[in-house]
């Protein structure tokens, strides 16, 4: 064997090795990309169930959210239908009490009357009471102010004898139907007498 022939085997031998080595690389590469194509497509496929489940949970959710929110309104609705229905029925009592004793305190003033009678007299008494009450439940403080004040005036000429004109009796019931009017939200501008 000469050196030749050794030089040719070993040519060979590394020819051989380094082709085997360029096979088995490329095949290496291209398992690994499959490999690696099959693992992303898995954790997409689990990532994409996973948000889906997400995604259903949070619809639910939002969806449970929106019928309590639902049904509170419709709870506040009823109550605000029903406390401003309260507050109509409220004050047309106190509208039906001060309308009475003023037409009473009218037909003595013409003189149709010499005096309110005590009929009268027992039924406003339980009546402003009755009233008093009713608004300290739902009014706010600016329509108390005006009943208070209408009551004393009333109060002042039925018991004490004080002298009041129609006017003042008049422009103190408007003022009340005007804090009534403002509280219930009708709109425009406030009544007057003319």
């Amino acid at each position: 064997m000469s050196i030749t022939d050794l030089f040719e085997i070993s040519a060979a031998l590394i020819a051989s090795v380094g082709s085997a080595s360029l096979l088995i690389f490329g095949l290496s590469g291209w398992l690994g990309r499959v490999w690696a194509e099959r693992l992303m497509a898995r954790e997409r496929s689990r990532y994409e169930k996973d948000i889906e489940e997400l995604k259903s949970h949070l619809r639910l959710e939002a969806e449970k959210h929106l019928a309590d929110i639902k049904t509170w309104l419709e709870v506040a609705k009823e109550t605000h239908l029903k406390h401003h229905t309260d507050k109509i029925t409220i004050y047309r009592v106190v509208i039906d009490m001060v309308s009475e004793m003023l037409r009473e305190l009218e037909t003595v003033a013409v003189g149709r009357k010499s005096s309110v009678s005590p009929e009268v007299l027992e039924r406003f008494s339980v009546q402003r009471l009755r009233a008093y009450g009713y608004l300290a439940m739902l009014a706010p403080q600016t329509v108390m102010d005006r009943f208070d004040s209408l009551i004393e005036l009333l109060l002042d000429v039925l018991y004490d004898g004080k002298k009041a004109t129609w006017k003042e009796m008049r422009n103190l019931a408007i003022d009340l139907l005007n804090a009534i009017r403002a509280d219930l939200g009708v709109a425009g501008e406030s009544i007057e007498y003319r």
